[in-house]
């Protein structure tokens, strides 16, 4: 079972994102917030293997979430899930830490593929 934790600013597609983690079953949803400084507090059991991330955060900037949850939960894996596709923002992404990308268009498929293919390496 793929532990898997959500950190979106929107709540509908916070929640659309734990749909589609809630519909494979080898996904389980250990914790959800809406922003990276309240994913910092959040103490998911079991810790998350994969975080999907929004890069767009009104609290603290994406990059910075990400950077904090990689030193929260260094052996998770981030899953940035986001609508910015421009590639100075997924290089970016990469040097903060992040091991996949995928846009806000992708299909629930998409999503929970990319979640297996992060978490496989």
């Amino acid at each position: 079972m793929i532990a898997v934790m959500v950190v979106d600013e929107n709540p509908l597609m916070q929640e659309a994102l734990e749909l589609f983690i809630a519909s494979a079953k080898d996904l389980t949803l250990v914790g959800s917030t809406g922003d990276g400084r309240q994913a910092e507090q959040v103490v998911p059991k079991p810790t998350p293997d994969v975080v999907l991330v929004d890069l767009q955060q009104p609290v603290d900037p994406g990059l910075a979430a990400v950077r904090a949850i990689t030193e929260r939960f260094p052996n998770a894996r981030v899953l940035v899930v986001t609508a910015t596709h421009h590639e100075n923002f997924v290089l970016a992404a990469l040097d903060a830490g992040v091991h996949g990308y995928v846009g806000k268009d992708a299909t629930s498929a998409q999503v929970v593929g990319a979640v297996r293919r992060v978490q496989g390496g």
